[in-house]
């Protein structure tokens, strides 16, 4: 019984680690993908674009800035011109604005692209079900708590956290 149960193991961890070298591989290709489709020039020209839609440049800076959340683009480029497009408070506020929306949105599309796969992981390991199962309690501590670690990645965590038992109200509590 032992045997079984040792080889049994041996098979999850060998798949657990094939997922996570699945996920890095998919990841860093959808960097590569996104560095070389989307060049400083093209945000720059989108950044112009935008500058020049006098009263709708708000709304649209804020629907590109959620985008870039979801899409997991890097988002500096887009985050430093808006002090300079509406200067520092307001662009500070569009910001804001638009990555918890991003978030949301980020979040919101998790459960509905990955919910049966995270289902199955929940079953197969139930410790990540009972550490889930604090997230239902604190979760907007752990949500909050996750934008203050450096090496956390906010735009990958708002897919994670969707998996969880995390509401979102709790949710947009702690990224807010």
């Amino acid at each position: 019984m032992e045997v079984a149960e040792k080889q049994l193991s041996s098979l999850w961890t060998g798949r657990l680690a094939l997922l996570l070298i699945a996920i890095t591989a998919v990841a860093a290709s959808l960097v590569i993908f996104l560095r070389t489709t989307f060049s400083e020039e093209h945000v720059l020209a989108l950044i112009e674009w935008v500058s020049r839609q006098g009263a709708l440049a708000p709304v649209l800076f804020v629907v590109l800035q959620s985008l870039v959340v979801v899409t997991l683009a890097p988002g500096f480029l887009l985050s430093f011109a808006a002090g300079f497009l509406f200067g520092f408070w307001a662009g500070l506020f569009y910001v804001w604005i638009g990555t918890v929306l991003g978030a949301m949105l980020a979040f919101t599309l998790a459960p509905l692209t990955f919910r049966g796969k995270s289902d199955r992981l929940f079953e197969r390991f139930p410790a990540i079900r009972r550490l889930d199962l604090g997230f239902s309690k604190d979760g907007w501590k752990i949500v909050m708590f996750r934008c203050f670690v450096p090496f956390f990645p906010f735009k990958l965590s708002n897919y994670a956290l969707g998996l969880t038992s995390v509401s979102i109200g709790q949710f947009t509590i702690g990224t807010a």
